[in-house]
Parts: C-alpha cells; structure tokens; sequence
C-alpha cells in the first residue's frame, strides 16, 4: 500500500512540473521554432534523464497545440536520451518523429 502512495505521488509529482514546464516553454518564443505552421520545441533536459518527465512534459505541451514537435534530449556520463514527440497536426502537416530521432542519432 505505502509502494501505491509512493509511486502515484510520483506521477502526480511530474504530472505537475510538467505542466509548469511546458507553460515556461510555451512562454519562451526563442525556444520553439516554426517551420511550415510546425512549432519545432527543442529541450535540452542537461543531466535529468528522466523519461517519465520528458514524456509527460511532451504531453503536455502537445495537449495545449497538436501542432507542435518536441525534440527533448539529456545527457549523463556516457548515457544520452533523445525523445520526440509530435502532435496530430503536425503529424499531418508531415513530421515523422522516428524520421527526426534517426537524423539526431
């Protein structure tokens, strides 16, 4: 039971830096680019290899405009994660996200 608390405090957790995360990038217009009414949003998570907050982060923003692709990458030691994201709009508008992920690799 303590095991269910912990984890589901987590999710709420990152569900709420998410939210303040992807409402600080959306703030920022020089993070996010736009190409052929794409927003591109790329991140740079430094040294916080954390899926579960990148994903939820990516959600987030996507939930508030399916026109967006985000690209969020982290790096440690000798580790990095690179995840892309895109909304339904920007799927239809052409952007392939494993497309994206096999260039930036």
């Amino acid at each position: 039971n303590d095991l269910k608390e912990t984890l589901s405090e987590k999710r709420s957790l990152i569900k709420e830096l998410a939210e303040q995360e992807s409402a600080a990038i959306a703030e920022k217009l020089e993070t996010i680019k736009e190409i052929d009414g794409v927003k591109i949003v790329v991140r740079d998570f430094e040294e916080t290899v954390d899926i579960d907050r990148m994903v939820q982060t990516a959600n987030e923003m996507i939930d508030r405009d399916q026109a967006i692709v985000t690209i969020f990458y982290a790096t440690e030691r000798e580790n990095a994660r690179i995840m892309v994201m895109a909304g339904e709009i920007a799927l239809q508008k052409g952007a392939d996200a494993r497309h994206i992920v096999q260039e930036a690799s």
